[in-house]
């Protein structure tokens, strides 16, 4: 796997301890993708992460690559798109937590996004952070 910022290490842990892996293999995630027109960076971080199915085919049930797809996809969007990756990650949350048939406590995330140097306010307007499943 490629190399990823040590700074997104604890955004990475606290989104896999969630089980959003689950979420990242969902048709509501590539929607999201689509919208922001994230899939190609999202197809190359499963096939760096040497998915079955990584030639464009989302296997269904198939979480190991989203696991480890996860940081590679992150480091690029926050590298490539930082101006619009709270936009990106707050449609991401917000879909994890409308398709999560559980709670989903994101106080872990709100921490890691501030150790990523984001701005207190952008990361409290973020509509995810209100939202509880």
């Amino acid at each position: 796997m490629a190399d990823i910022d040590p700074k997104l290490k604890p955004l990475c842990s606290s989104l896999l301890e969630l089980k959003i892996e689950e979420f990242l293999v969902t048709s509501q995630f590539e929607r999201v993708c689509l919208y922001y027109d994230i899939g190609g960076v999202w197809k190359e971080a499963q096939r760096g992460a040497g998915a079955p199915g990584s030639d464009g085919v989302l296997l269904p049930d198939f979480k190991g690559s989203a696991r480890e797809a996860l940081p590679v996809f992150l480091g690029r969007i926050v590298s490539e798109k930082r101006d619009v990756f709270l936009n990106i990650l707050d449609s991401i949350l917000r879909g994890f937590v409308s398709w999560s048939e559980k709670p989903v406590d994101l106080t872990g995330v709100r921490g890691s996004l501030k150790e990523l140097g984001f701005n207190r306010e952008d990361i409290d307007s973020m509509g995810a952070f209100g939202t509880r499943a």
